[in-house]
């Protein structure tokens, strides 16, 4: 579900040239923008509370109830790219949480926390040399600022900000408890790091369903995530593009055994909507933001359908060894030696049985791919 277009953000950014009323900060750009992202939501969760504060963007902005995007491997990290790039993960170069490092040929994982701190994952962008929504903003004014926001997923912000964003700002474990953390070289706005407001106490793992799975109370991350977000859209002063993820939809969604779990948090993202509507009312530039209200993928998960031992069994028994496999959302799957791609695609195609329609393999000729 899309309030506002997402495709024609660059559209809308480019559109806005000009003189801004009443702001000479940014004379180039008159409009501000913010994207949510409601990580693993699915379409029926719209349908489980009233969300007051969702259904008025609704009435009065755009919404598709029937998109796709067309990757094929739909979980965090490159889900979050596309958003940030508006380019498929074979342009952007993030494939997924893990993939083959093409020169070694041994698994690469740009999105483990340290290596985002490291500054693996933005390499990759950079490598590629790629456009980026925190890119053409700058390209149009130079002095706008781009921030992304995340809390445990600092990949999600990371990839979605790209290499040119601003702010990129997440949340890491220190001393059992969650602190607030820049990415990298993002030189982050004073107070948001070593400052005690933004710590979280982790709760113990038997206080209930959220701290079980997630190291987090039901809807704390979420709200976290928008408090630290709104406090940065004050303290720089109104970044001309703010995005964040909130995750809890899709950490709690995986595990959740029923619908009170996707409604209590629905019902919350609603609420802390408000706050942001009312925070952007306050500044006096609500009607000249366009809020973009989206997922990065789906829930379905696909050990559901094709166990991962199926897959592993299907690997070896064409002759060779994984590289890597991812099994989530999708399945992704790296081989030692490519030329046997078609004979672990037909295993996979035997073992799926009813869950598999068909299957493909991707060959070299001498033609190439």
């Amino acid at each position: 579900m899309i309030v506002r277009r997402l495709f024609a953000l660059f559209g809308i950014l480019a559109l806005s040239l000009g003189p801004s009323p009443g702001r000479a900060a940014h004379p180039k750009l008159s409009r501000y923008a913010v994207i949510i992202v409601l990580d693993g939501s699915r379409p029926d969760y719209f349908k489980l509370a009233a969300m007051p504060n969702l259904r008025a963007l609704m009435r009065r902005g755009t919404v598709y109830n029937q998109a796709f995007v067309g990757q094929e491997l739909a979980n965090t990290p490159p889900g979050h790219a596309t958003i940030g790039t508006g380019l498929l993960p074979k342009h952007s170069g993030v494939m997924g949480f893990l993939w083959e490092n093409p020169t070694t040929h041994t698994e690469f994982n740009p999105t483990e926390i340290w290596n985002v701190q490291a500054g693996q994952l933005e390499q990759v962008m950079r490598d590629r040399n790629i456009p980026s929504l925190a890119r053409e903003v700058h390209r149009v004014d130079p002095r706008a600022n781009v921030t992304s926001v995340a809390a445990h997923k600092c990949y999600a912000s990371d990839a979605m900000g790209t290499p040119w964003a601003n702010d990129i700002l997440c949340a890491l474990i220190y001393h059992n408890r969650w602190v607030a953390q820049a990415i990298g070289n993002h030189r982050p706005p004073p107070g948001a790091i070593n400052n005690p407001h933004w710590d979280y106490p982790i709760p113990p793992r038997t206080a209930g369903f959220g701290p079980a799975v997630q190291q987090w109370r039901e809807g704390a991350e979420n709200s976290w995530t928008m408090r630290y977000a709104l406090w940065a859209f004050r303290r720089i002063h109104y970044p001309r593009v703010l995005m964040m993820n909130l995750s809890e939809t899709d950490v709690l969604g995986h595990f959740a055994k029923n619908k009170s779990v996707p409604r209590f948090l629905m019902k919350e993202f609603d609420r802390l909507l408000g706050q942001l509507l009312a925070a952007y009312r306050k500044a006096g530039i609500l009607k000249r933001t366009d809020i973009i209200i989206t997922a990065d993928h789906g829930m379905s998960r696909i050990h559901q359908r094709i166990p991962y031992h199926d897959l592993t069994y299907a690997v070896s028994e064409a002759g060779t060894a994984p590289v890597y496999i991812e099994h989530d959302t999708a399945a992704s799957i790296g081989l030692a030696n490519s030329r046997v791609a078609p004979a672990v695609a037909l295993n996979i195609f035997r073992l799926g049985g009813r869950a598999v329609d068909a299957t493909y393999a991707k060959i070299h000729t001498t033609h190439g791919w």
